[in-house]
């Protein structure tokens, strides 16, 4: 069955979800460089902004606008805008913390607003505008009564599935329904990859 689109409302919601949670990360981290190391606000800010960057960024991109998008590619785009809004930010914020005397938590707070908005813009039109909900979802493998997954192999599994190409799964009716063996041609490197990611069934 095919997945419907998700509506606009529903997508800046979980953007709106992921900032936060990115939000949280990066307001931690600059406290406790803030309160702990006597440093100056901007590589407080700095450190935290590019934690966050990275928590948001792999989240939106699996979760909000389900992307396919070449991973390396839309980094790049990403980095595009921090290239812009992270001077900018970090030379406002500094001016206002401590040229004017503004508190820090409140110009954080504020640069965290016109982070919010104006990503979500760049993201939603630039870096996914073209490859928004073309990551197709995928069968995961059965695991017989009694076996368990050990919990290291999930984890490098998902970390491999979220940072790899996608590819739409065709042809699987094809499959019997007792075992079988599936023998890739080896036509590129990513055969194994793809066919423990993406062959429905029990792998063993």
């Amino acid at each position: 069955m095919k997945k419907k689109d998700h509506p606009e409302w529903m997508r800046a919601l979980k953007f709106a979800l992921f900032s936060a949670s990115a939000g949280i990360i990066e307001l931690g981290v600059f406290t406790l460089l803030n309160e702990w190391t006597g440093w100056p606000y901007w590589p407080s800010y700095l450190i935290a902004l590019v934690l966050s960057v990275l928590w948001n960024f792999t989240l939106n991109r699996r979760y909000t606008f389900r992307s396919a998008a070449n991973v390396p590619v839309a980094m790049a785009k990403v980095a595009l805008y921090y290239a812009v809004f992270t001077p900018l930010s970090t030379w406002f914020g500094n001016h206002l913390a401590q040229d004017l005397g503004w508190n820090e938590y409140l110009v954080t707070a504020l640069n965290m607003a016109v982070n919010f908005a104006t990503e979500f813009l760049y993201q939603r039109w630039f870096v996914f505008g073209k490859s928004i909900d073309t990551a197709k979802g995928r069968k995961t493998a059965y695991v017989p009564a009694g076996r368990k997954t050990p919990w290291l192999y999930r984890a490098i599994r998902r970390t491999v599935w979220m940072l790899s190409p996608k590819y739409e799964l065709s042809g699987t009716e094809n499959l019997p329904e007792g075992p079988c063996v599936i023998v890739g041609n080896h036509s590129q490197m990513y055969g194994p990859i793809a066919s423990e990611l993406y062959t429905p069934g029990p792998h063993d």
